[in-house]
């Protein structure tokens, strides 16, 4: 029986034990109702003694265990993993990007990292790639395209350091900073090679590799490479083309005037030496004829007496024949007569006709000096005293009156002539009072004794003799040159010792034998080489005199350009005179003859000789002086109004740059071009002396030989042109300016080019050239502004030269004339005549203007590169076959010399140097070690200008060395842009880098350099501070790294009166790669698990763009994201370790994989900048330009025409642009040149940087380099033609290139991904587990709970049923 409470139930066997007891309580209802209260009492009890039996404690437990499961699950399921997690993750995001002052204090990590991050090998990798120039020749010369090649990559890691960190005191909203930099070499040429594939440029193609061989490693800084010269267009910018050529022109005019006022006038003087000599040479043995007789009349008185003597005298030399025996010595070597003609009659008879006009004896008394009347007798020419030669120039005189002898050029003015005939007409009066001849009888008579005297006498030996040794022994002064008594200097006195001398040698004397060799005409032989009356000889001597010019001052002569004239004076002239001297004399096969001098002595005799016809005779010799002044007088046309005397010889060289009168009336040519450039004619450089150097012929060469100037005209221009003063300056670059300016107007358009505009050209022939009526050479440009138009009669004019010129080559056989064809028109020579015939001048038609000022503008810019730069060897090394690659436009020098280390730019320091002097600073630059690298026509030493070794000196004039500029010694002066010389002031450095010193671990420095901020080496002043300032992100998160202030500024001002570019956009400046905008837990591109019902953040692509501040460059980018959704991208950007170097690379090692978004530099962030600067750059002659597609001024960073671009011009190239075109040997390549950046957008961290800018320098055709850009008649100017955004012709020329690469550290990886991007997965991990966790807690607590109820249920059911 089962038991309830306190009744029993019995059991029916046939029900089951429910139903018995659902019988029983409807049996009993009313009873239980009555005992209800007793039921529950019972209960109650029961359940405390559940209570007591069985824990109820456990039931509680698992209710709790349920709840806490369930509750757990639910937070760590949805409200951790949904909410609290990606906020916490946020919050810790801003932790680390977020730097403060408290970090600064705790020197945290990340603050650490802000002050100097360091990087790790082959992580951040700055590359420069040079562009090598092909053809720098073909391109100044020929104006070709330039050919250029890139040389790189050159790789060096920049190390950064900040400093004077600040932050705000209040919030650290804002930090501002300080920084230096250097590069360091890069520790491996491998690292090119490493970054190329971490910077995601391989292809992973199973069909080739990527980098075969060594072809992406770095390449040695070593390499000498060509590249573009910066210094060279910043010193172009600062003085502009026409004012450096109007600087460096006055050496040109200056040498041209010294070589014509100087040189020239010698090389005059020199041609007229054998006439000259030979006048004083005749006189001197007419003198002489005066002693040969009397010697022989004495003989004669003595052997036969008085009688004989007249009766012989008066008698016919052929007939009545005075025997050899009696003449003895004194005697006539000649073929038309017998050895002794003394006799008169026979001369006076070839006259007269009639033996009856010869002398009376009374009369060859008197002319024998032998009357006895007791007259005085002043007639005689053979019985004056001692050197009393009086008597015998009156027989000279006359003599020359009747033009038996010419003493030449002396005495060709009117008062001499006049006195030769006055004395003449005595002579004929004398002789009638003597006999009583007649007027005609005495003529005859005077006549046939001159004729006697001085075309049969003269011809003695004795005389010629006496003329020789009056000439080798005498002393200087002692004898007269001509019948007036005039002292000529004609003796070679001293200087027949004065070379032996110069080396304590005692000089032989020179013997009759060789003054005849040398003196006499009759001795000039083609077997004669020293007779000075055979231009080819006397050549060769004043080939000598230069080498024993530089033998007696102890310089150089065994260069190649003097060797000849070494070897003339050292062996070939010493061999003619030993040999001319010692025939017969020293003869080698007689035993008993004496032994020949020394070969020494005949070239001291050599060159004494020399020195005395071109020192002592051919210069500064009054004698000369007269004979030369006088024969250009007696020619000199009346239309010029030069003075040409002793005093004014300069007159000469100023008249022939002037006019060309001077080679005109010796050679009947208009040039000294066209004299051959030989021994006494080499009087300049051959580029000048052989290129028209004179005014009058250029002008002739252009078509219009009217066009020449009188000589005092010509003397003032020139004087003006050479002089060294600021006002000399200023013509010069007037003369330019104006010459090569193009003015448009209404009326005047060509090319584009009208009203208002102003544009290069070749000439400009209306060009006005006068200076304000204040200035010192206004009156020289009043005569440069003179025109002339051509006509067809001008062209005949210029063929005449030609035509005459070869006439007296040709025809006459003239000794001098040469290059005739400098003067052929287009009438004789159809394809290389000058431009000029009947119907146009050059390409235009007659009648076609020119002006003086033109005429010298093209000397200027003709002469100025070969003359000046080429022959110094300031752009190259070969002045004949010049390359252009020293300096100037380019220069050649090792790759790290020519990035970070700098070269020595010749041509800079010449520039400098002339400015100097032109300013009167007393200062010059000068190589420390200056070595010698060829020699001028004189064996001056020319160096190599090469100061890049031991650096170069600062001399002052008065103070020596007054600083030295070296690497090694001073490198800080030497890396500098301007050189600081106390009291002197500071001066530019020509030392010229792109990023010079920035190799040097030098703080102090690099801090100098940096605040400086020295773009390039240009202008200082640039900016306010060297101080930065950007945002932290503390109070607006998205302006994190947005700077505020770069260098002190908060906006820069890119061209005077343009667009301010407003300082803004996270900084990339200097090497800084910055914080970028962190999207945190919404820039998931894969959650892992579903977070509020998606897959992905709702940032994971960041934002659309980012804006870069690229302050060095000037330039403010908006990086365009390139990234497409997950949905649609193919492979997103990402960045994974350990790197894969090609498509077979399977690494064992883990990878680790970060995904990234990609943003770009496109056309429109170039345009923008572009823009910035539109209408307000401008070029030389002040006319607007734009920028070209791809392209961004920096020349208000660099303050020269400064351009930075896209590598290879690919920009350009891309979006429509036609400068790129300009170059052979660009490689645009868009993925390998565009700059981009791929940031992590969870954090907002850069995780990987390509800056890739190209340098470029804006060349511009101009007066200084007239012939870029032309070939082909590619651009022909003025034009607005060539290129749509500016004048002219220009090219934007490719410089260098960088690559500045940074990847986030491999050592870096394995903390960023367990941090920040293996998050979603350890969330989800985490979330999984705990919700797990939590769900079998709730599991057990509800299966313990549901296990305790059940006992609890079975418990009452069982005390019941009891």
């Amino acid at each position: 029986m089962a038991k309830t409470a306190d009744y029993e139930v019995a059991e029916d066997p046939d029900l089951d034990q429910q139903q018995q007891l659902d019988e029983f309580t409807q049996d009993h209802g009313q009873h239980r109702a009555v005992n209800q209260t007793d039921l529950d009492d019972n209960i109650s009890g029961l359940d405390r003694k559940w209570d007591r039996h069985f824990y109820g404690r456990v039931s509680v437990l698992a209710q709790c265990c349920v709840f806490i499961g369930f509750f757990l699950t639910f937070i760590t399921g949805y409200v951790w993993s949904q909410f609290l997690y990606a906020f916490s993750f946020d919050e810790y995001v801003k932790f680390e990007v977020i730097i403060d002052r408290q970090d600064q204090m705790s020197k945290d990590w990340t603050y650490l990292n802000f002050e100097h991050r360091k990087r790790e090998q082959a992580t951040s990798l700055y590359s420069v790639y040079l562009f090598h120039v092909k053809n720098p020749g073909e391109i100044m010369e020929d104006g070709y395209k330039p050919k250029i090649a890139e040389h790189g990559p050159f790789g060096y890691v920049k190390q950064i350091y900040k400093y004077d960190i600040t932050f705000d005191e209040d919030d650290s909203e804002f930090v501002s900073y300080k920084q230096w930099s250097y590069f360091t070499p890069t520790p491996s040429l491998k690292d090119c090679h490493t970054m190329f594939f971490r910077m995601d440029l391989a292809d992973y193609s199973s069909q080739r590799e990527d980098c075969p061989s060594d072809k992406c490693f770095c390449k040695n800084d070593t390499e000498v490479v060509t590249v573009t010269n910066p210094k060279f267009f910043q010193v172009l910018e600062r003085m502009k083309p026409a004012g450096i050529a109007g600087l460096v022109s006055q050496q040109i005019f200056d040498e041209i005037e010294t070589a014509f006022v100087d040189k020239f006038v010698d090389s005059v003087f020199a041609q007229f030496i054998p006439d000259v000599f030979q006048n004083i040479y005749s006189y001197r043995n007419a003198v002489n004829v005066k002693h040969v007789l009397t010697s022989l009349i004495d003989q004669l008185l003595t052997l036969h007496g008085e009688a004989w003597v007249v009766a012989k005298f008066m008698g016919n030399h052929e007939d009545d024949v005075v025997a050899q025996s009696d003449c003895g010595v004194y005697t006539v070597d000649t073929d038309q007569s017998e050895e002794c003609p003394f006799g008169t009659a026979q001369f006076i008879f070839s006259l007269a006709k009639d033996y009856s006009s010869s002398l009376t004896e009374k009369e060859a008394r008197m002319i024998l000096g032998m009357n006895n009347d007791g007259a005085v007798n002043n007639v005689s020419p053979f019985r004056s005293e001692g050197g009393d030669e009086s008597s015998v120039n009156q027989w000279i005189r006359a003599s020359i009156h009747l033009e038996f002898m010419s003493l030449g050029l002396v005495h060709r003015d009117a008062a001499v002539i006049a006195e030769n005939e006055r004395v003449y007409e005595e002579l004929i009066s004398e002789c009638m009072s003597w006999d009583g001849a007649t007027a005609s009888q005495c003529k005859y008579k005077i006549t046939g004794l001159c004729d006697w005297l001085f075309n049969m006498w003269t011809e003695s030996d004795l005389s010629n003799s006496a003329v020789h040794e009056e000439w080798n022994s005498g002393s200087a002064n002692t004898v007269t040159c001509d019948p007036e008594g005039t002292v000529c200097h004609w003796e070679l006195g001293d200087y027949a010792n004065s070379y032996a001398s110069s080396f304590s040698r005692t000089g032989k004397p020179v013997n009759n034998r060789l003054t005849s060799y040398m003196l006499d005409t009759k001795q000039e032989t083609i077997r004669n080489f020293i007779n000075i009356h055979n231009y080819d000889n006397l050549n060769n001597l004043k080939d000598v005199h230069d080498y024993c010019t530089n033998s007696r001052a102890g310089l150089k002569t065994d260069c190649l350009a003097m060797r000849r004239f070494e070897t003339l004076g050292k062996e070939d002239y010493m061999n003619y005179f030993r040999n001319d001297e010692t025939t017969n004399i020293y003869n080698a096969s007689d035993p008993s003859a004496p032994i020949a001098p020394d070969g020494q002595i005949y070239e001291d005799i050599a060159c004494g000789v020399s020195q005395y016809l071109f020192e002592g005779w051919g210069k500064g010799n009054d004698y000369m002086t007269k004979a030369v002044t006088t024969w250009f007088n007696e020619r000199w046309p009346d239309h010029d109004d030069a003075v040409i005397d002793s005093r004014h010889l300069e007159n000469l060289g100023y008249a022939q740059w002037s006019n060309g009168i001077v080679t005109e009336l010796l050679y009947k040519v208009p040039s000294v071009t066209n004299i051959k450039r030989n021994g006494i004619w080499r009087f300049a450089d051959k580029g000048y002396q052989l290129k028209l150097p004179e005014y009058f012929a250029r002008s002739v060469n252009w078509g219009y030989p009217v066009m020449n100037m009188t000589t005092l005209e010509g003397k003032s221009v020139l004087q003006a042109l050479s002089e060294e003063s600021q006002e000399g300056k200023e013509l010069r670059t007037h003369i330019i300016s104006k010459g090569t300016t193009f003015y448009g107007s209404k009326t005047n358009k060509v090319n584009g080019v009208g009203e208002d505009e102003v544009a290069y050209v070749m000439e400009n022939p209306h060009g006005d050239f006068l200076l304000p009526a204040s200035h010192k050479f206004h009156q020289v440009s009043v005569l440069l502004d003179y025109s002339w138009l051509s006509n067809p009669n001008n062209c005949l004019t210029v063929e005449n030269f030609y035509e005459v010129c070869e006439e007296e080559v040709i025809k006459y056989k003239r000794y001098w004339p040469t290059r005739c064809a400098e003067w052929q028109t287009l009438i004789s020579n159809p394809a290389f005549g000058i431009q000029c015939d009947d119907t146009r001048i050059w390409e235009d038609p007659h009648p076609h203007p020119k002006k003086r000022g033109n005429i010298i503008e093209s000397i200027i810019t003709e002469v100025m590169w070969e003359e000046i730069f080429r022959k110094e060897h300031l752009v190259c090394d070969d002045a004949n076959e010049c390359d252009y690659r020293k300096g100037g436009m380019f220069i050649t020098a090792k790759a790290r010399d020519i990035i970070f280390e700098g070269v020595v730019e010749p041509w800079t320091m010449k520039v400098m140097n002339m400015q100097f002097s032109m300013e009167g600073r007393k200062i010059r630059l000068e190589c420390a070690k200056r070595e010698v690298v060829d020699y001028d026509r004189f064996c001056g030493e020319i160096f190599d200008n090469d100061c890049n070794g031991e650096g170069f000196h600062v001399i002052h004039d008065d103070l020596g060395i007054i600083k030295t500029v070296s690497k090694q010694t001073n490198p800080a002066d030497w890396y500098w842009p301007d050189i600081d010389l106390g009291s002197h002031g500071i001066i530019d450095n020509p030392v010229v880098a792109i990023h010079n010193g920035l190799l040097w671990n030098n703080e102090e420095f690099q801090k100098r350099r940096s605040c400086a901020g020295r773009y390039m080496g240009g202008k200082p002043n640039v900016y306010n501070s060297c101080t930065h300032k950007i945002e932290t992100g503390r109070h607006e998160l998205q302006n994190i790294g947005n700077v505020k202030d770069f260098y002190g500024n908060s906006s820069l001002e890119l061209a005077p009166g343009g667009e301010l570019l407003e300082v803004g956009g996270n900084i990339m400046a200097d090497g800084n790669y910055n914080q970028y905008v962190p999207e945190m837990w919404e820039g998931f591109r894969d959650y892992q698990f579903n977070f509020k019902n998606r897959k992905v953040g709702l940032r994971y692509l960041s934002n659309e763009s980012f804006t870069v501040f690229v302050g060095e460059h000037l330039l403010q980018l908006t990086l365009d994201r390139v990234e497409e959704p997950k949905d649609t991208a193919k492979t997103p950007t990402h960045l994974s370790y350990p790197t894969k170097f090609s498509f077979y690379d399977n690494n064992t090692e883990e990878e680790t994989y970060i995904n990234l978004i990609r943003y770009e530099v496109g056309e429109e962030d170039w345009n923008k900048n572009g823009m910035l600067t539109y209408q307000k750059e401008f070029d030389f002659y002040g006319m607007p330009y734009d920028m070209p597609l791809g392209m961004s001024s920096t020349r208000a960073a660099s303050g020269f025409p400064t351009v930075v671009g896209t590598p290879h011009h690919y920009g350009n190239a891309d979006w429509g642009g036609s400068e790129y075109i300009q170059f052979k040997g660009l490689s645009p390549n868009v993925r390998k040149h565009k700059f981009h950046i791929d940031v992590e957008p969870i954090t907002g961290q850069v995780m990987r940087v390509a800056k890739r800018l190209q340098y470029n320098l804006r060349i511009e055709r101009g007066p200084l380099m007239d012939r870029i850009i032309s070939s082909q008649d590619r651009c022909l100017v003025p034009t607005t033609l060539f290129k749509e955004n500016g004048y002219g012709c220009f090219m934007y020329m490719p410089m260098a290139w960088e690559d500045d690469n940074v990847v986030f550290e491999v050592e870096a990886v394995d903390r960023f991904a367990d941090v920040f991007l293996k998050v979603p997965t350890t969330l989800n991990e985490h979330t999984l587990i705990s919700m797990g966790t939590f769900i079998v807690l709730a599991g057990i607590g509800l299966i313990l709970w549901f296990f305790q109820y059940k006992k609890y249920l079975t418990f009452h059911q069982r005390v019941f049923l009891d």
